[in-house]
């Protein structure tokens, strides 16, 4: 009961179906629609392949959000999670495309996804460092977390400012798309990363199984 009890405090678990299903097409639409975009302007990323992919995963992603507002599943919460975390990753990775190539892009997005996967696995490496680490981006309590939040608040708004800037052909054509790109990489990722550990922390705490592990008997049991 204290596990469902955690997942249904979702702020959306308590709106009307019209009302999640409004919140997740502006989310997963909005995310699939950035990646789309982003990679149809010069200098292209593969906008062919990106624009179908993109739009399945919005699809899956509002289909996840919708299941869990009705049925509260674990399951549909992780699938749910792990679309956005994958979209925004992918405009992460079409960001550091429009600035570097050849070995130093695959490097780069190969260095972002062991740090992602890293993220996503910590709670179950470390259960305490997983909890500080989350601690400090909810709740900041030290200097070293609030200046990462700061400086996290500051690359995320400035890579939204960015790709609103974008949308105006004069950004590429003035030569400072590379910067724009940069900022948007630099931002997406951070977001990437901490959007992955802090929900990996909460839905390891949330994990069905947990209560059974809890209740299994010692060995010396008998």
């Amino acid at each position: 009961m204290a596990e469902r009890n955690r997942i249904t405090s979702a702020p959306f678990m308590r709106w009307s179906i019209w009302k999640t299903m409004g919140a997740a097409t502006v989310l997963f639409g909005g995310l699939g629609g950035l990646l789309i975009f982003s990679a149809s302007t010069p200098p292209e990323f593969a906008p062919g392949k990106v624009a179908p992919v993109a739009s399945v995963l919005a699809l899956i992603g509002i289909a996840m959000m919708l299941w869990t507002r009705v049925s509260s599943r674990w399951i549909a919460r992780l699938g749910m999670v792990v679309v956005c975390v994958t979209l925004v990753f992918g405009i992460a990775w079409r960001a550091w495309a429009a600035v570097l190539s050849g070995a130093w892009l695959c490097l780069v997005v190969l260095s972002l996804g062991v740090l992602l996967a890293l993220a996503w696995s910590l709670p179950a490496m470390s259960a305490s460092l997983s909890a500080v680490i989350w601690r400090e981006q909810s709740a900041p309590q030290t200097a070293i977390g609030q200046g990462i939040t700061k400086w996290g608040l500051r690359l995320g708004l400035g890579a939204v400012g960015v790709v609103g800037a974008s949308v105006g052909t004069s950004l590429v054509r003035s030569g400072k798309a590379s910067l724009a790109y940069l900022i948007v990489a630099l931002g997406m990722s951070f977001v990437a990363l901490l959007a992955a550990q802090g929900n990996a922390h909460q839905l390891w705490r949330d994990r069905p199984w947990a209560q059974k592990e809890a209740r299994r008997p010692g060995d010396g049991a008998g």
